[in-house]
């Protein structure tokens, strides 16, 4: 359920007290409505409205329902792009950089926070920047979307009004440029969401639609003196969290998310809330950390066609454990479940903590060789492994299929890269001590 105050026509003030529940699922058909009646297309309407909805419901007021009338105003005067192309305009194996055409924020940030779900799947962790978007509602909701993928969200973002001055000054510079961060937890995720003001702008708007008095410490008069007249909000300056220190983190949010990705930033920044027609070019950016990745590494094939890969796969990746991988393809690509690994098509194997295969030979028995590293705690060792052609260590090679081999002289690390059989069955390997 989400509740709403009474207020005015204008919506400037509170007429009473009352207030009144409506479902949630109410409101979103009504936003979706909403929207689309000013253009949006069926699937970004109910993306919005679901992401707005849903920042009501934990609390973030002043980003939810409330821009509604807002948003469908700076589409009315052409200020946003309501049939976007949004897209990767540049890209490499850990980054993107997605230009959102103008288009909503919550459908721009939405393509980008999947972008960076899926980068860091298989780089383990990813950075996404974006340009040309728009007001996306409370940072937290794009920070949370990779908790249900077992990762890290960092979300930064360049406010889209000026309402803080550098410190010492009086000239309205800088935003509210909030960050959110979010890990998940055992029992509990784990969500931070905050500007880098003492309170929000948002707070402040719905604060003086309430005609409700400012605390002492949101803002603050040209003068430096306190400002608490709800009247008198559009001539304040926001307080940095923190003092100095507050203003030093605006700044670098606003290089990071904004500048660096070619968004507005600074003197650039344009007043939404005051502004129905000029895009703002709105600047975020979006680092995924410490997905459930797994690697492949190496590959060989088998005399019969079949295809032997091996790499990792990550037990834990917030602890930093993983086992080495090894997966047999059958020559139409499908897991080859029955004669390998059986039922799996894949076996792993636990050496130390964290640990990887980075190469594989197959012998004339097609029993499988794979040479890699094994972290030992206080460093890696190099280790080769010995398979049967289904899937189990051969117990005639080392001590139970596994030989390892730690670093010697002053070095801890050891592991290898390459590996060849020779014809009379000895196995070379290549790495490094």
């Amino acid at each position: 359920m989400v509740g709403f105050g009474h207020v005015s026509p204008a919506g400037t003030h509170a007429v009473n007290s009352a207030s009144r529940r409506l479902p949630a699922a109410q409101l979103k058909r009504f936003t979706a409505d909403a929207l689309l009646a000013v253009g949006l297309p069926a699937k970004d309407a109910a993306t919005c409205a679901e992401l707005m909805a849903r920042a009501d419901l934990q609390g973030a007021d002043g980003h939810g329902i409330f821009r509604l009338p807002q948003y469908v105003r700076r589409i009315k005067g052409g200020a946003v792009n309501v049939k976007p192309k949004v897209k990767v305009a540049r890209e490499a194996a850990g980054m993107a950089l997605v230009d959102g055409d103008n288009g909503m924020g919550h459908v721009v940030m939405s393509f980008a926070a999947k972008t960076a779900i899926a980068k860091a799947r298989t780089a383990g962790a990813a950075w996404v920047g974006v340009k040309r978007s728009n007001h996306a509602g409370p940072a937290s909701l794009y920070a949370a979307m990779p908790l249900a993928h077992d990762m890290i969200g960092l979300y930064l973002a360049v406010g889209n009004a000026n309402h803080m001055a550098p410190w010492g000054g009086i000239e309205l510079l800088l935003s509210t440029n909030p960050i959110a961060v979010a890990a998940p937890g055992n029992e509990a995720n784990i969500v931070l969401d905050m500007a880098t003001t003492v309170a929000a702008y948002g707070k402040v708007k719905t604060a003086v639609q309430r005609g409700e008095t400012l605390p002492e410490g949101w803002m603050i008069d040209h003068q430096g003196r306190p400002l608490t007249d709800p009247k008198r909000a559009h001539e304040g300056l926001l307080v940095p969290i923190g003092g100095y220190k507050g203003y030093g983190l605006a700044l670098v949010f606003g290089l990071l998310a904004g500048t660096l990705n070619g968004a507005a930033m600074g003197s650039e920044t344009v007043d939404f809330n005051a502004d129905d027609v000029t895009p703002t070019n709105t600047g975020m950016a979006i680092t995924d950390i410490g997905s459930s990745s797994n690697y492949a590494n190496a590959v060989a094939l088998q005399a019969d066609g079949k295809i032997v890969v091996v790499g990792n796969a990550f037990v834990n990746s917030f602890a930093g454990t993983s086992d080495i991988a090894v997966l047999r393809y059958n020559a139409d690509g499908s897991l080859d479940t029955t004669g390998f690994g059986n039922p799996n098509g894949y076996v792993t194997t636990n050496v130390g903590a964290f640990d990887n295969g980075f190469a594989v030979a197959v012998q004339s028995d097609n029993k499988i060789v794979v040479a890699g590293n094994a972290d030992a705690g206080m460093g890696d060792r190099l280790a080769l492994l010995r398979y049967n052609a289904d899937g189990g260590l051969d117990p005639g090679f080392g001590t139970s299929g596994i030989v390892t081999r730690s670093a010697s002289g002053p070095s801890i690390i050891a592991g290898a890269f390459a590996v060849v059989l020779q014809p009379g069955g000895e196995i070379v390997v290549a790495g490094y001590d």
